[in-house]
């Protein structure tokens, strides 16, 4: 009988001690009886009500990757936390795909960490991460100096000692400088619209409009003015004038006095076929020819490979023979051509030609 009091005394006595080891991680999560926690596929949300949640120091406290460890007692009320994808605009890289927001700014003194993936380090080198703060969404962003970073667990943490609004990581010799907060583009006739705007700005040169057709050969289309340093929201606009039928993709990149640089996301816009313009046959291994409704209203035809180049050039003078027999392709290497036809209205038609 004496053994087994004995032996229910250890047992109750063991738990007691792991029971006030973990207590103040019991703790955090009781007095946060008002927080409600919600993870959706693209963002996370952590939202905490009006029931004040105390983090009691020294104890951390784990929100969708973000960690928060108070050197004292942190008391949050009203906070919600949004997790985005989308990376802040930086140089030479942009910060990771992994953006922490408040939905308002408090003060915090402890460490700040962040876990990611490999897949979210979006060109930075894992090795040189640091923590990037800010104490409102307009920047500025400031970098921190010795934050730890665990190459085994995707891991990176510093101390900090200010105000917190958002949060991410970037490589330490990244700078931040241009928060780009919108970046649309919307068809106009036979012209595509592109809007951004900036909600802070620091060393900024200038913006430079790229397009492309398939994603991986980019020109530069127009040339933007930055306003180099701002703190305000700032509005910008480009209008990209006759257009190439088909899907045409828009990036900016935002260019800072160094010369270092960084891209926006890709916008598309699609454009029909101004003459309803077939290349046959396609793919092509002999020759082809282009049915078109009005060979009138067509200047020349450029068949420009996969770096760019114009391989062949089909002169107005040189049209009618191409209309009646096509053009012998026997010569061209085998791959994806871009068969781009002129008008003489200057608008610009893009067909894509496979040669076997």
């Amino acid at each position: 009988m004496l053994n087994r009091m004995s032996e229910q005394i250890f047992w109750q006595t063991l738990i007691l001690d792991i029971m006030k080891k973990h207590l103040r991680k019991l703790s955090a999560f009781l007095l946060g009886i008002g927080c409600l926690i919600s993870f959706q596929s693209s963002h996370a949300q952590v939202s905490f009500g009006t029931a004040q949640a105390v983090l009691q120091g020294e104890t951390e406290m784990s929100l969708g990757g973000l960690t928060l460890t108070p050197d004292s007692d942190l008391r949050l009320t009203n906070k919600t936390l949004q997790t985005s994808a989308d990376a802040i605009m930086g140089s030479p890289t942009n910060s990771i795909s992994r953006v922490y927001i408040f939905n308002e700014t408090f003060n915090f003194q402890g460490t700040v960490g962040i876990h990611y993936l490999p897949s979210e380090l979006n060109g930075n080198v894992e090795v040189n991460l640091q923590i990037a703060k800010s104490g409102n969404t307009n920047g500025p962003y400031t970098t921190t100096s010795g934050s730890t970073v665990s190459l085994v667990n995707h891991y990176v943490s510093n101390t900090v000692n200010t105000d917190l609004r958002v949060i991410s990581a970037v490589a330490a010799q990244s700078a931040l400088p241009v928060t780009l907060i919108s970046f649309t583009a919307s068809k106009e006739n036979q012209a595509a619209l592109l809007r951004w705007s900036t909600s802070f700005e620091t060393n900024a040169d200038y913006f430079e409009v790229q397009q492309s057709l398939n994603g991986k050969t980019w020109q530069n289309i127009g040339h933007v003015p930055a306003k180099g340093e701002s703190t305000s929201r700032a509005m910008y606009s480009f209008n990209a004038l006759n257009q190439p039928a088909g899907e045409n993709l828009y990036r900016l990149q935002m260019v800072d006095n160094n010369k270092s640089y960084a891209y926006s996301n890709v916008r598309s816009v699609t454009f029909e076929n101004i003459l309803n313009a077939v290349i046959f046959p396609n793919p092509a291994t002999d020759r082809f020819q282009i049915s078109v409704s009005d060979w009138g209203k067509i200047d020349n035809i450029q068949i420009i490979n996969a770096d760019g180049q114009v391989n062949l050039k089909i002169g107005k003078s040189d049209l009618a023979a191409f209309q009646a027999k096509g053009l012998d392709v026997k010569a061209l290497r085998t791959g994806i051509y871009i068969v781009k036809i002129i008008y003489t209205n200057g608008i610009t038609q893009s067909l894509k030609l496979l040669k076997n």
